[in-house]
């Protein structure tokens, strides 16, 4: 898989947590028979490993014990791309991604600072106009819009004032996220109590059915 051997560059052997994350994260969408799971462009081969392992077990049951969710990939921002670096995907590791913790101080140093080109028009072309069709991306999607549309609305802007423009609007959108998250903080004991259970008796059930199934109850 592409990202597995992204990960193992620089090593002589890859280790077993490496290897092995694929298979947990099909684990963890199977084991809850989840129905829908939306995810970016860089999980497609994870989808079809999903499918895979889905297919092989259910043909090797007598029963249909694994449910097969169905896929989605956002037609817009599937891949969000790094601020200072646009040709990679946004990155905690790398340093170089939008917090949904980030104060409205950091945000606006972090946007200004997000690379540009030095044409100063606004308008989508990612391979000529990596920078700004990258900030387009998430100002389309901040404002639940279509790229052309976001086009239309900043194209007498330079960049200056569309940084200023998509600073205001992130910072509006994480001030909501951010005050509840401050209420969920104040009863996260209630809260991952409640899902634990849930989740830990959805879990188990799954597990009984698939045991029985092997027989290796």
């Amino acid at each position: 898989m592409i990202q597995y051997k992204e990960k193992k560059k620089g090593q002589e052997t890859g280790n077993l947590a490496l290897l092995s994350y694929p298979v947990l994260m099909v684990s963890d969408i199977l084991l809850y028979d989840a129905d829908l799971v939306i995810v970016g462009q860089d999980q497609k081969q994870h989808l079809e490993l999903t499918n895979d392992i889905t297919s092989k077990f259910n043909n090797f049951c007598a029963a249909k014990v694994l449910k097969i969710p169905k896929f989605s990939i956002p037609a817009i921002g599937a891949k969000i791309m790094g601020l200072k670096n646009p040709q990679k995907k946004m990155s905690k590791s790398e340093n170089d991604y939008i917090a949904l913790l980030d104060s409205p101080e950091v945000i606006n140093k972090k946007i200004k600072e997000a690379e540009t080109d030095s044409e100063n028009k606004i308008y989508y072309d990612p391979t000529k106009k990596p920078g700004i069709s990258n900030l387009l991306i998430i100002y389309a999607l901040l404002n639940n819009q279509q790229i052309k549309e976001a086009e239309k609305e900043l194209q007498n802007l330079n960049y200056h004032q569309f940084k200023l423009k998509l600073i205001d609007l992130l910072s509006g959108k994480l001030e909501v996220i951010q005050k509840k998250y401050s209420d969920y903080l104040s009863k996260v004991g209630e809260i991952v109590e409640k899902n634990n259970n849930y989740l830990k008796n959805l879990a188990e059930k799954k597990v009984k059915i698939i045991k029985k199934e092997l027989k290796i109850l």
